[in-house]
């Protein structure tokens, strides 16, 4: 079965053919924290190798400190699995190389600037139309556009909306380190990571998802402020003035949708299933949609020959109690992330230690 990728985001904006060695603007920024299930699921897809070696090392635990670094509360997260694998920190420009070197090792081909408008299907074939007025048929048709997707807007009509709940925000500033002529733009840079959990104050439009802010030292000053209002250190505050690139990452949460299928078009990832991002399984979640059907496809070769429906049952029945269960378990713990009253945060912070011990002590750390 012979697959193609195409992609709405384009280095020139005048569309053509990737290839891995190719830098794109949405590789440049942000990365997350894959845990034992996502990377499972990288194994059964035959990318745990190269994904472990293009990360920031493994991590056994991570803490929750207050803002000035006092009051650890560690959260286990090794692997009780024998043979298993802890969480690895990897950056989103290495992940998405990792995913367009096995694309071009086997011969998938990517074209860019490609951005869908219309979807049209029958029995036999779907075919979707492009922006640039081109169009392409075929067998069947994923949907990996995002949360924002246009191909379950155009294909489920009656989905629930998604839901915008905050913003965050990632910034990147000097570390002030002496550096060689051999360093590399990550040896001198530091990162820190803002979740604003409410409408931005300036009533930032989705539109400028995902892109650095164009008035730096308008939008350094604001947030600078918010984290001096939060009474956090100098230090903290100062690393969001002066940091030299912010780019503001809409938070969103996709109502649970009853199927991931209609005919010959189905959804993966954010797309069928976008979910906050309180416990860190984004990827995750979308890796495992990958690694499910991977097996699904290996199972049933007569997929192409009429067995599609079976297949696509099949995954929604595996899938969707599943993303269900992990998005509302990120929807509960993103409603303990706030407090009003310093007495509010009291509480909430020694129920929060209380349930972390209950989860170190009996191994559910790594639970998800």
């Amino acid at each position: 079965m012979d697959a193609a990728i195409y992609e709405k985001r384009s280095d020139s904006g005048d569309g053509g053919l990737a290839s891995a060695s190719d830098t794109y603007p949405f590789w440049e920024v942000g990365g997350s924290v894959e845990h034992e299930n996502a990377l499972l699921a990288l194994e059964q897809l035959g990318l745990l190798d190269e994904g472990v070696a293009n990360s920031g090392g493994s991590a056994k635990s991570f803490a929750f400190f207050l803002m000035d670094g006092s009051d650890p509360i560690w959260h286990d997260t090794e692997s009780r699995r024998p043979g298993g694998q802890n969480a690895i920190p990897i950056l989103r420009s290495s992940y998405h190389g990792i995913l367009m070197h096995a694309c071009e090792k086997a011969g998938i081909p990517v074209m860019l600037g490609k951005t869908v408008v219309g979807i049209r299907q029958d029995e036999k074939v779907v075919t979707a139309t492009f922006a640039d007025g081109s169009e392409v048929t075929a067998d069947f048709l994923v949907g990996a556009d995002g949360v924002n997707s246009v191909v379950r807007r155009l294909v489920f009509p009656d989905a629930k909306p998604r839901v915008r709940h905050g913003t965050r925000f990632i910034g990147v500033f000097d570390l002030g380190k002496e550096v060689g002529p051999t360093a590399t733009p990550f040896d001198n840079a530091g990162a820190w990571v803002l979740m604003q959990l409410k409408h931005p104050s300036d009533g930032q439009q989705p539109d400028a998802d995902w892109l650095p802010y164009k008035d730096l030292p308008k939008a350094s000053d604001r947030l600078g402020n918010i984290v001096q209002g939060w009474g956090a250190p100098d230090s903290v505050a100062n690393a969001v003035r002066y940091a030299k690139r912010i780019t503001p990452i809409h938070m969103w949460d996709l109502p649970d949708m009853a199927t991931f299928h209609k005919g010959r078009v189905f959804l993966v990832g954010d797309a069928g299933h976008g979910i906050r991002p309180s416990l860190g399984q984004g990827h995750g979640m979308t890796i495992e949609d990958c690694a499910v059907l991977d097996v699904l496809l290996d199972q049933i070769p007569g997929f192409t020959n009429g067995q599609h429906g079976s297949v696509f049952l099949l995954y929604d029945e595996i899938r969707l109690p599943r993303v269900h269960y992990v998005a509302s378990s990120s929807r509960d713990v993103l409603t303990h992330m706030t407090a009003a009253p310093s007495f509010q945060m009291y509480v909430g912070r020694l129920m929060f230690r209380r349930i972390v011990t209950v989860r170190n002590t009996f191994g559910l750390g790594a639970g998800i």
